[in-house]
Parts: structure tokens; C-alpha cells; sequence
């Protein structure tokens, strides 16, 4: 079985550091954003009578020695789940590493939510979470699915907050690298404790005098004169967690080709990347949520696709949604989250979709022709009324 998933990097806006804790751990407070800088991951997944997991495309990023993150998290989700497997993960690295973009961490959370909606979901939303935070403090934030939450304590308790949609910019300073201990240093050496950030604003226009971050101290490029008339005018412009990168938020497009265009004339000194802070799917991208996790297929219109496999995760206690199905197509690829649902009188699947411009809504999984959706229902529904059967004798 063959699952794909783009990995998005996240920006802080704003960041306190209220004080080390008797764990050896920091208590944080701060909010995450998505971004559609993305990293794309590939997975060959079989299921095996032992675990075993091999990465490609890590080399350039991986110091020698040192285990990937998203080979953690596969072994993490075998020993929590019980199931073993063979699973091959290509990843196309377009996040820079150790930058404070959390590119890691969404790796690893990519990779659980993947492997928990392949084995139909063995690990609960807890549970998931659960598993993320033994990971790193960060991946819990990827796991949720949230495009905008607050974070506080290890960057653990999250809570949902109202995203935006803006132009944004990436800038990463040549030589620039910081040390998060050397950060955290600093900051344990203060004679204050600062009090938490404001509340979330959905106002851009407000967050340079709202939102600052701690790490600040020991970003070397905020004492360059250059960089600071560059991106002067943004709506927002901060490190990104403890740095080395810088995000300026822009009001609109034509503000960021001129912060971009001042910038790359000093292009000796900083790699500078187009983004956007991401408010929700219309934005363009396919996010994965717990056990809504949905792939878009994209196949040829010039045969037939078989189904090869079905699997149904009943769920209870709704008056109308019944289930959801996982397909498995030509046996490589998959779509999710088909609901079955009951209309009174009978049951109908309900592909995944989306809302065009004239307000009808159309499946997103294509090409599925009326006869194939009709086959396509009939042995969907068989499967459901199969695990029906096996979960009232079981």
C-alpha cells in the first residue's frame, strides 16, 4: 500500500518562556500557524511479522548517527498499537531543518497519522497525542490538525484558534545558526519572570505589539541594519521558534514582492522563501485530521479501477453517520473517509467533497463514474453490513 501526505511547517507568532521547570523542561506559551511550506512524504507500507523501517531522501538533513524522527514515531506507533510492519518512507525536504519551522515534527506526525488510518485506526485521538508528545513537544500540534491553536506547558495544551490567510515570507539568515540551549540559557538567567502573551487576534495588523518572541536575544540578524529596513512596513515580522528563521507576514501580495525584492538584493546573506499562513482547506491543501484523513487521487481516465480492499470503522452513538469506509484501489491507492449514512429508509455512502464556485458540492476523488459509484456503494455497504454482523457476535 502505497499513502502520501504533504507535511506543513508552522511559524510562532509570539513566544514566552515562563521558567524551567523541575522536569528540566521550559513552560511555553505561544501560538502556531501553519504555513503551506511543505514537505512530501511517501510511504510503502506491508504489513510483516516484525517492524522495520528504512527512510530515503533524509540524507542531506540527517546528521550522521542520528535516528529520524519519523523512524521514531513508526516504531512508536508499533509498540503502542501491536502491529508490525515493513515500511519504506521517502521523503521530498523542502522545510529547512533545525530552523524553528517544527519541519521534524510534522514529519513524525505525518507519519503516525498515516500508519493509525492504515491499520483502521487502532490508536484513539488520546492516545495519538499521547504518543505524539513522547516525540517531541511540538508534534502534538501537527497530530490535532489545527491550522492556528495556543500552546502552553511543553507546547502540549493546545487550543483552537481563529487561522488567517496571509502572503508570508521565509527568511533564513547564511551563518545564522543559533543554539536553543545557549536561548534557554539566556533566558533562565533573567531576573524577571514574563507574564503569558495576550489573547489571540485574528488581526494581523495588531500582533508587532502584541506577540513578541523570547528568543529574540540571540538572533543575529535582528542586529542587522539591512535586514530590519527590508522587511520594515510588514505586518508582522519575528522569529519563528527559537529561531534561526525569521517570518514577515505581509498585508498582500505586492508587499511581499517588495520585502522579497529588497531582501534577495542582499541574497549573499539570506535564503528567502514564498509562503502563505494557512486559514483552512480553500487555501489549496489537503490536510490530514485524526481519522478524517483524506487522499486525493489522481488517476488515469483510461481504465477501470478495481477495488482490492475495504475497511469499516463503525461509529456509535450517531443518529445519521454510521461508519466510514477506507478503499483501497488497485491495491496502492487509498481514499478516506467515506461516510455511511443512514437516510431512514436506507444507506448511502458519501464521498468525500468539496464546494465549487456555483455552491454544489463535488466529490474530490475522481475519476468515479456513475456505474463505478454505483458498484463502488454496493460493495462498500456489504462490507459494512460484514463488520455489523462480526461486531454483534463478538
Amino acid at each position: 500500500m502505497i499513502l502520501t501526505s504533504n507535511s506543513y511547517a508552522k511559524v510562532n507568532i509570539g513566544l514566552r518562556v515562563l521558567g524551567r521547570r523541575a522536569d528540566g523542561y521550559h513552560d511555553l506559551d505561544t501560538f502556531f500557524h501553519l504555513i503551506s511550506l511543505h514537505d512530501k512524504i511517501t510511504m510503502t507500507l506491508a504489513e510483516d511479522w516484525k517492524t522495520s523501517v528504512s527512510i530515503s531522501g533524509s540524507e542531506a538533513y540527517l546528521p550522521a548517527g542520528r535516528t529520524d524522527l519519523m523512524k521514531k514515531a513508526a516504531v512508536l506507533f508499533s509498540d503502542m498499537s501491536g502491529k508490525s510492519f515493513s515500511l519504506h518512507i521517502d521523503i521530498k525536504k523542502n522545510i529547512p531543518s533545525q530552523a524553528g519551522l517544527g519541519g521534524g515534527s510534522s514529519n513524525a506526525a505525518a507519519v503516525l497519522k498515516l500508519l493509525n488510518e492504515a491499520f483502521s485506526f487502532p490508536l484513539g485521538p488520546q492516545q495519538l497525542l499521547d504518543g505524539a508528545l513522547k516525540l517531541g513537544s511540538d508534534v502534538p500540534f501537527f497530530v490535532t490538525g489545527f491550522f492556528c491553536a495556543h500552546a502552553s506547558g511543553r507546547g502540549e495544551r493546545l487550543s483552537e484558534r481563529q487561522a488567517v490567510s496571509l502572503p508570508a515570507l521565509i527568511v533564513r539568515p547564511h551563518g545564522g545558526a543559533v543554539s536553543t540551549a545557549e536561548g534557554f540559557r539566556k533566558l533562565d538567567e533573567r531576573a524577571f519572570v514574563p507574564s503569558p502573551l495576550p489573547a489571540w487576534t485574528a488581526d494581523a495588523q495588531e500582533w508587532m505589539d502584541l506577540y513578541p518572541n523570547d528568543f529574540d536575544l540571540i538572533q543575529p540578524v535582528l542586529e542587522r541594519k539591512d535586514y530590519l529596513d527590508a522587511v520594515s512596513g510588514s505586518l508582522y515580522h519575528s522569529t519563528t521558534g527559537s529561531g534561526a528563521c525569521q517570518v514577515v507576514v505581509c498585508r498582500d501580495e505586492a508587499e511581499r514582492d517588495r520585502i522579497e525584492s529588497g531582501l534577495r538584493k542582499k541574497e549573499s546573506h539570506f535564503d528567502v522563501m514564498r509562503t502563505y499562513l494557512l486559514k483552512d482547506f480553500a487555501t489549496g491543501v489537503i490536510f490530514f485530521f485524526f481519522s478524517l484523513l483524506t487522499v486525493v487521487i489522481f488517476y488515469s481516465r483510461c481504465r477501470q479501477m478495481e477495488v482490492t480492499d475495504i475497511k469499516i470503522r463503525l461509529v456509535n452513538g450517531a443518529d445519521q453517520l454510521k461508519a466510514f469506509a477506507t478503499v483501497v484501489f488497485d491495491s496502492v491507492l487509498v481514499v478516506h473517509n467515506i461516510k455511511i449514512v443512514s437516510t431512514g429508509d436506507k444507506l448511502i455512502i458519501a464521498m468525500p467533497s468539496r464546494q465549487v464556485s456555483n455552491g454544489e458540492y463535488k466529490d474530490i476523488v475522481h475519476p468515479i463514474t456513475s456505474s463505478f459509484r454505483t458498484e463502488l456503494s454496493r460493495k462498500v455497504l456489504a462490507a459494512y453490513e460484514a463488520e455489523l454482523q462480526q461486531a454483534e457476535h463478538s
